[in-house]
């Protein structure tokens, strides 16, 4: 949950300089709340302290001026108590000058009562301010951000504190909602300097170095009852706040620690004696230490709400560089996790410069830019992270770069590149919060996208966020309470066209369960989303956000998605399919060999195919229907003597098909046996002159000739029989059917309609609902008409024009849309909440 950056500058003595003895330089860790702060004050006394930290702004502003100079500090920020100035200087004129300033940064932002007070392309709004192009290019900025868990801050350019996602009570002015999905000004207009957000409670410092607290938990023990902002410890003042699950922990300017709220393991650093039972009322001295320059609270409880003592823990660094943690940690080559009242040293290194501490587990960065972990990450690499393996010393996490800046949460991790600034993350991923388009955890550090002008990055419980050099605030993995900032639901609810898909030229879509595939005009073939299993294709295990190409071949003819497998028709009839094959639902013969790459099925010619999940059927060209995986057997064999088959439709667990001139069949008892019985013969109503049919897990729907559309659904009682049958649902003519174990779709002439199961917004209508009867139509499409649909599981593609829409889930980057809601990083709207 907590931001962190390089420290650049060792603590110094100055005696070696001919300057007093006694003065030093240090590095500040409020740089990590505020890196591009440009205000410091250089010490007269001879005695003082000076901090010194490299600021993220100052990098890009006086690079070429100031690095011969200063080496790696190319402007420094300094700050003493409430006094500040700018230093830009080189390091002699630093210690001979009392104070410095930096020029400001123009000012963008206009004052106004009405729209006349305006620039052209701005408007008056309520906040006192014009907003418009003018504004969101220079002034909405950012500057530092902080993930909590279902929370996120930022501090823009101006000095605003900026919230956004699920609280408790809203220190704002619409005190009503618990969830903000755009970002709202908290704190009123006061200028801020750093921000840091935790389980339920946040805390901020202000400029004039003032620590204030807000929220509803244990860290927040001192403003407990309404949420509003209460002033920390008034009277001191502070340069560096952590907040974590359970505690909270600051640093004030002279150096010492002060930790306050649940200590039931120690990790308020008071020594084991104060229990949960008799807390402290306000934040406590930890030790007698003055030189802290960094501490880092445990986040307490994961994103399963387990709130195991392993996470009560607080880590931070002193002076000369040292590591340091208490509470519940695991320290040494002991097999016991070992509980300390009192802060313990890590080892005996002295170059450590940053520190973080998770639920845990925690990672550490030492001067060279390597990043060390301990804790869940696991000694054995061979383990998945987050496993029971405790490493109990730090592990050199595996890495092709050094790094500037780390930023840990529950279980993952990610860090910014010292020298190209490029963004990498590793640990956990099953809410896409690694931001790489996937749900695949990384043992090792991975470069996330190709961009290389981060400059800050915030690891919040399930999701992050990171800062661009420009300002602009980029965000990705689980928006489930709004903490993404992108004015959306956690999924895309409504359809949109695909922003990755340079041209409408698509005619052919399968969607299965955490993929897709699609066929273009020219006849290749295309796929997109989970790849765990090879569903994809393109001989990789990777997930793709976008659509990848499987294979060259330029003569496919249709394709079906699985629950992780892929089955296409060529041109010359040959079948051929990939993916996972635990089932034998490739039908190649093998078994548990997933095959990354289209591998041919036999030697027949077939005329369509069908993918369920651990099963696959399909029709050969003479009319004989087959089928295989599960207890199907791992190669094709068919389901019966007769040739008639016309059309066949698998899903999860069960299918449906069509014989003769009409005749409707689906599968009863044994949903993995695909025992094929006459719908006839269980619903003596129904009618024998279907043309397509679609099945679902619990449900079917088929198509008559006369454009009438039937839905069944099974009996919970009697596997064998039909709870209802609908012999028509609409007067309307239906031209097109499409089932997803959960869900259908049909086609009215060229207006689209979605029923069933819609708790993942796969039924398109702008909200998560479940209707299984026909409703409104999905808005959207070329011109509003659309020419096929298919449903997957918790979402939806369809076609319109040659383009291709997709809306529901998209944790697995299924949308296909080259954004992937939920695991890559999306831009926070500049705009503010008006």
């Amino acid at each position: 949950m907590r931001l962190g950056f390089l420290s650049v500058l060792r603590e110094v003595t100055l005696g070696a300089l001919g300057l007093p003895l006694g003065r030093k330089l240090c590095t500040p860790p409020d740089s990590r709340r505020h890196p591009n702060a440009r205000t410091a004050c250089v010490p007269t006394e001879p005695s003082a302290i000076a901090t010194v930290t490299v600021t993220a702004a100052a990098r890009e502003h006086d690079h070429e001026h100031h690095h011969e100079a200063l080496g790696l500090l190319t402007l420094a920020d300094v700050h003493f108590g409430r006094a500040r100035a700018v230093l830009s200087y080189s390091l002699s004129m630093l210690l001979l000058e009392s104070c410095v300033e930096l020029p400001t940064v123009p000012e963008c932002r206009v004052e106004c009562d009405s729209k006349l007070d305006c620039p052209s392309g701005t408007t008056c709004h309520r906040d006192g301010y014009c907003h418009g192009t003018r504004e969101e290019t220079c002034l909405e900025g950012y500057r530092q951000v902080a993930a909590g868990r279902s929370l996120t801050c930022g501090i823009r350019t101006s000095g605003e504190l900026w919230c956004w996602g699920h609280w408790d009570r809203w220190q704002a002015e619409d005190t009503e909602k618990e969830r903000r999905s755009v970002p709202i000004r908290v704190g009123g207009t006061a200028k801020w300097l750093s921000v840091d957000a935790g389980w339920r409670s946040a805390c901020a410092i202000r400029d004039d170095s003032t620590l204030w607290c807000w929220g509803e938990d244990e860290a927040a023990e001192i403003v407990r009852g309404n949420g509003d902002m209460v002033e920390v410890l008034p009277g001191r003042a502070f340069k560096f706040v952590s907040v974590g699950g359970n505690h909270a922990c600051a640093i004030d300017v002279e150096g010492q620690a002060w930790c306050w709220g649940r200590n039931n393991s120690g990790q308020l650093g008071l020594g084991l004696e104060t229990s949960d039972a008799d807390p402290p009322v306000s934040p406590q001295k930890v030790g007698d230490a003055n030189d802290w320059t960094s501490i880092s609270a445990g986040d307490g409880c994961n994103y399963e709400n387990n709130c195991s003592s392993d996470s009560h823990h607080t880590c931070g660094i002193r002076g000369r560089s040292t590591l340091w943690c208490w509470g519940v940690f695991s320290h040494g080559e002991e097999t016991k996790t070992h509980v300390h009242g009192e802060p313990q040293q890590v080892d005996a290194d002295t170059d450590w410069v940053d520190v973080q501490a998770g639920h845990d587990m925690r990672c550490a960065l030492r001067a060279d830019g390597s990043v060390w972990c301990w804790g869940s990450f696991g000694r054995d690499r061979d383990r998945d992270v987050g496993s029971t393996d405790v490493a109990r010393v730090p592990i050199l996490v595996e890495s092709s770069v050094a790094f500037e800046a780390l930023s840990l949460s529950s279980k993952h991790a990610c860090a910014i590149a010292r020298i190209d600034h490029s963004l990498w993350c590793w640990g956990d991923n099953r809410k896409g919060q690694l931001g790489d388009g996937s749900s695949l955890q990384r043992k090792e550090a991975t470069q996330i996208g190709v961009d290389k002008d981060w400059s800050s990055v915030a690891a919040g419980t399930w999701h992050a966020c990171g800062l661009r050099k420009d300002g602009t605030l980029w965000c990705w993995g689980s928006n489930n309470d709004g903490q993404l900032g992108i004015e959306s639901e956690t999924r895309k609810t409504v359809p949109g066209p695909n922003p990755a898909d340079a041209l409408g030229d698509w005619r052919f879509l399968a969607a299965g369960w955490g993929h897709g595939c699609g066929i273009r005009a020219d006849n290749t073939l295309w796929c997109w989303g989970d790849n765990s299993e090879g569903a994809l294709g393109d001989g990789t295990m990777r997930a793709r956000a976008s659509p990848v190409q499987v294979g060259g071949e330029k003569d496919w003819q249709q394709a079906c998605a699985g629950t992780r497998h892929t089955c296409g028709i060529r041109q010359d009839g040959s079948l051929w399919c990939w993916g996972g094959n635990s089932n034998g639902q490739l039908g190649h013969g093998a078994l548990n060999a997933a095959v990354a790459e289209p591998a041919r099925v036999g030697d027949s010619a077939w005329k369509s195919v069908s993918c369920g999940g651990a099963h696959t059927c399909g029709i050969q060209a003479d009319g004989t229907l087959l089928c295989w995986g599960g207890k199907l057997g791992i190669k094709p064999r068919p389901r019966d003597e007769s040739k008639a088959w016309t059309a066949v439709s698998a899903r999860s667990t069960r299918a449906a098909a069509l014989r003769g001139q009409g005749e409707l069949w689906d599968t009863g008892g044994d949903p993995q046996e695909l025992l094929f019985r006459p719908i006839a013969a269980l619903a003596p109503t129904a009618p024998t002159d279907w043309v397509s049919v679609a099945q679902g897990d619990e449900r079917g729907c088929a198509l008559r000739k006369n454009g009438q559309l039937g839905c069944w659904a099974y009996s919970g009682s009697d596997p064998d029989g039909l709870e209802n049958w609908f012999q028509k649902i609409s007067d309307a003519s239906w031209n097109a059917l499409a089932a997803s174990p959960t869900h259908a779709c049909g086609l009215q002439g060229t207006k689209l309609l979605c029923w069933g199961n819609g708790t993942e917004g796969e039924l398109g209508v702008g909200h998560l609902t479940v209707n299984w009867t026909i409703g409104g139509g999905v808005d959207g499409g070329v011109d509003g008409e659309w020419d096929s649909a298919s449903p997957g599981s918790g979402f939806t593609c369809a076609l319109s024009g040659g383009q291709r829409w997709c809306w529901g889930n998209n944790a697995l980057g299924q949308l296909g849309n080259g954004e992937g809601a939920l695991s890559v990083p999306l831009m926070v709207s500049r705009r503010p909440h008006q």
